[in-house]
């Protein structure tokens, strides 16, 4: 038994890795094609993968705004997704909002339902 389950244990330990992996490219991803745009389209991520993407994101703008004579201020779209499906409230659009909160941005909800 201990064999079959230290096998296991190592697949589990191989696809986590993989999954980590992949978790990492779509970050990655995401950044590479938002670079030169103000819409970030974050519906149908994880939540780790969305704090990340926000944190790497919002630290470009901010560049770009200090950098940008004259502006006061950048509208940025950010796409969350509907989030609900069969009665479970979505969980992106909330952790957007908090981490605008917590950054002290100003925001305004559009529901496009």
């Amino acid at each position: 038994m201990f064999a079959v389950a230290s096998y296991y244990g190592g697949e589990a330990m191989k696809f986590q890795s993989q999954i980590d992996r992949l978790g990492v490219e779509t970050v990655d991803a995401i950044l590479i094609n938002s670079t030169n745009s103000n819409e970030l389209d974050l519906h149908g991520l994880h939540i780790p993968e969305v704090n990340s993407i926000l944190s790497a994101y919002f630290n470009r703008k901010s560049e770009e705004l200090r950098r940008s004579v004259g502006k006061r201020k950048l509208v940025l779209d950010i796409i969350t997704g509907y989030g609900a499906t069969k009665g479970v409230q979505g969980r992106i659009k909330p952790t957007v909002i908090q981490y605008l909160k917590q950054k002290n941005f100003t925001y305004v909800s559009i529901n496009t339902q």
